[in-house]
């Protein structure tokens, strides 16, 4: 005897259909999903390559663009040498934590050339980098964390290179992670405090010897009353920012203050002192500018060889630095 073939009921056809209906609303925020990170890894793939493009651009000018040069829609020197053909534009549409308003690549000069910053944002976090809005600057891409307390006010720290952000009175221009304690960030003046000073207590010893530790060498020749009238002592006096912690830089300080700012063939005072009558003075080679500001991630600047000593009453450059989170380069 045949039995009749029972059909599916009008519940259990709802009940597939609802399944196929889940099915593919997943399938779609999937795709979604997959769409919005692709995006953000064209942004950050981005940044990367204009980066490239931009230190070729100052290994052949000594500066950076400008704000009408990156308008043309390349990165080219007057000699005709093309570095990026097509400056890209963020990727449509925003995602995550970006809206639309921040959706792009927002390009400036800053310190008279000597570096940039280039505004972005990611919708989601890519890699070490939070979601949300990010800055690129010659030391790498910037994007908010915890705070560090900088003489009792809290001061925004970043991911892992943090440094040509405006930071305590100044230019942040070095900055390391140690795996216990603070990070430790350097923060240069904005400009020169002295355009030629001479070293000063000529015919004294000091014993402001240390290479690494540019505070403490400063300290020591304050201490001493042929101090007064130092270049240590116009570096000191500088308040930048409302800031009163400012020093001479040690020789090693320098010499990365010097490699991050592209400053070269131009004397320095350092607070690092070598007997009675010198102390030494830093002049970095182009050469050694050029690698440094191409290869650099906030590690420390190549120092010559063998340290020049000159003539504590040579007039020299003096730039003030601060220290936030110590202990000293080394």
């Amino acid at each position: 005897m045949n039995q009749k073939k029972k059909a599916f009921t009008l519940i259990e056809l709802l009940v597939v259909i609802a399944i196929i209906g889940v099915l593919a609303t997943l399938a779609v925020v999937a795709l979604q999903q997959a769409r919005s990170r692709a995006r953000d890894s064209k942004r950050m793939a981005d940044m990367k390559q204009v980066q490239t493009a931009l230190e070729l651009f100052f290994s052949e000018n000594n500066r950076y663009p400008s704000e009408e040069e990156w308008a043309s829609g390349d990165i080219s020197s007057l000699s005709g040498d093309v570095f990026m053909h097509n400056i890209p534009s963020a990727p449509t549409p925003a995602d995550g934590a970006c809206d639309e308003n921040s959706n792009f690549y927002i390009y400036s000069q800053t310190n008279s050339g000597s570096s940039y910053a280039i505004s972005f944002c990611t919708g989601s976090q890519v890699s070490d980098f939070l979601a949300g809005e990010k800055q690129l600057t010659p030391g790498g891409i910037n994007s908010s964390s915890e705070p560090v307390e900088d003489g009792g006010v809290s001061v925004e720290c970043t991911s892992e290179n943090v440094v040509g952000d405006s930071r305590g009175g100044g230019i942040l221009f070095y900055a390391a992670y140690p795996d216990l304690g603070d990070p430790i960030m350097l923060i240069a003046a904005n400009s020169d405090q002295s355009s030629g000073k001479s070293w000063g207590c000529d015919g004294i010893y000091i014993g402001a010897i240390s290479d690494s530790n540019g505070e403490g060498d400063t300290a020591l020749i304050l201490e001493n009353p042929c101090g007064t009238l130092s270049a240590a002592k116009t570096a000191s006096d500088y308040r930048g920012g409302g800031y009163s912690d400012w020093y001479l830089p040690s020789y090693t300080e320098l010499n990365n203050l010097l490699g991050y700012f592209g400053i070269y063939d131009v004397y320095y005072w350092s607070s690092s002192e070598v007997d009675v009558s010198s102390a030494k003075s830093v002049s970095l080679p182009q050469e050694i500018v050029r690698s440094f500001k191409f290869t650099n991630t906030a590690k420390a600047a190549p120092a010559i060889e063998t340290p020049p000593s000159y003539a504590k009453g040579n007039a020299h450059k003096v730039r003030a630095i601060r220290a936030v989170g110590t202990p000293p380069i080394k």
